[in-house]
């Protein structure tokens, strides 16, 4: 995930700038609990209140995405901190040239399993070895907020098709990856993605003959095994920072948050002890053999001093659970949480009315900011108008507005219903633009 965050801007998104409620039951009720968030440079960063997670996010500083981790045994206590990995780490000092030339001379070797028990033998360096042609580091720019950042993808395929976390693309508009194996960079866009799971789909223009990333099967894992990581820590480029730990835990569940003050759950993730920084965001973790079995997404810190802090606890997606979001991507099943394509657009930075009272509407979103140019502005939307319906469907928060549009494709011909800053109820037919992901 990136290290850095992307600013907030009008994204049809509530405004990042204000405080808002939990979106539903799942996520946490207390805010803040002494944790911060880093998020990871590319996308807008949608957080959680705890833990930072790291997500990638069009510049901000998208660091570890921090989120409260609530494991199986609900640690809510505000004292872990997960975060997305983006670009805040430094590169391994044994590498040089974005290519491994040599053993990762001070790479741990596998660890003490959670029992004292040392695992098998694995070496490392070989493991990292295997990984490694099969990174790619990704850049990703917001257009409209003059943010990015960068984060980590797999190769999937020699055509280009690269997986990735959704926090690391979220909010944005130019996509690029670069080749670890041989430095050459190709602009990327959008196949789909799934916020719920954070995996998105992203395939590189004109790209052949890549080297890819072996796939293994995450069922496989057992607690105590070694895992081995690979990734853009710090966001700087150069070679991949490896990384190596065992697994704590399996299928265990944690709130993600981000310095957006937003929170999302996320389940069914791989707990491991391995280090992970800001920039690792949707980079491999692979088992003794240099399969991959998961994409890293997030980062515990006990006591957070920023995207670099250290004695972290990472968690991944299994890599079946990323598969089977892919699979359903390449085969145009927009269903469910997956979403195919392109993203439906309107223009708008709101927030909740309750933060901002209208005086003339108990319940919308309120318009912050209108994106220069959108369907927004040509609907004579403006800052200080209540967004109260879409097409007959009730806005009843800014999160909600957000929600409605990106169940519609780009070109599709909507009403938007508000109330002006002077009361008057108002209404216009408004054909969406094609936006960022979300």
């Amino acid at each position: 995930m990136p290290d850095q965050r992307a600013p907030g801007g009008p994204l049809d998104e509530p405004d990042p700038t204000r405080r808002q409620p939990p979106a539903d039951e799942h996520e946490p009720t207390g805010w803040g609990d002494g944790i911060t968030w880093y998020t990871a440079e590319p996308g807008r960063g949608r957080g959680r209140a705890g833990v930072s997670a790291a997500r990638a996010r069009p510049q901000r500083r998208l660091g570890l995405l921090i989120a409260a981790v609530a494991v199986a045994f609900a640690l809510l206590t505000g004292a872990g901190v997960v975060r997305h990995i983006s670009n805040a780490g430094a590169s391994d000092p044994t590498a040089s040239g974005g290519v491994l030339q040599q053993p990762l001379a001070g790479v741990p070797s596998a660890p003490a399993s959670s029992a004292g028990v040392a695992p098998a033998p694995v070496d490392v360096a070989a493991v990292a070895a295997k990984v490694i042609p099969a990174v790619a580091y990704i850049t990703v720019e917001n257009g409209y907020t003059s943010g990015g950042g960068s984060a980590t993808g797999i190769v999937l395929t020699a055509d280009g098709y690269v997986l990735t976390n959704h926090h690391v693309i979220d909010g944005a508009t130019s996509i690029s990856a670069t080749l670890v194996s041989d430095g050459r960079t190709y602009a990327a866009q959008v196949e789909g993605y799934d916020s719920r799971r954070d995996i998105a789909l992203i395939k590189l223009q004109g790209a052949g003959g890549l080297p890819t990333a072996a796939i293994g099967d995450a069922s496989e894992l057992a607690v105590g095994d070694v895992v081995v990581g690979a990734g853009n820590a710090g966001g700087a480029g150069g070679a991949p920072t490896v990384v190596a730990g065992v697994v704590l835990g399996l299928d265990r569940q944690i709130v993600a948050r981000d310095g957006a003050g937003g929170a999302q759950l996320l389940s069914g993730l791989i707990h491991t002890d391995a280090d992970v920084r800001s920039g690792h965001s949707g980079g491999p973790l692979a088992d003794a053999d240099g399969e991959v079995i998961g994409v890293m997404t997030a980062a515990s810190v006990a006591s957070p001093h920023g995207p670099d802090a250290s004695d972290t606890d990472g968690f991944a997606v299994p890599i079946d659970t990323a598969m089977a979001v892919v699979a359903q991507i390449r085969a145009g099943d927009d269903s469910g949480t997956v979403h195919v394509g392109e993203t439906a657009f309107l223009g708008v930075q709101t927030v909740d009315v309750g933060q901002v009272p209208s005086g003339y509407a108990d319940h919308g979103a309120v318009v912050t900011a209108v994106v220069p140019g959108s369907p927004a502005e040509g609907a004579g939307l403006a800052a200080g108008d209540v967004v109260t319906a879409v097409d007959g469907a009730a806005v009843t928060s800014a999160e909600a507005l957000g929600a409605l549009i990106v169940e519609y494709r780009p070109g599709d011909t909507v009403t938007v219903s508000w109330i002006d800053a002077s009361g008057a109820a108002r209404s216009a037919q408004v054909e969406l633009a094609a936006g960022p992901a979300r």
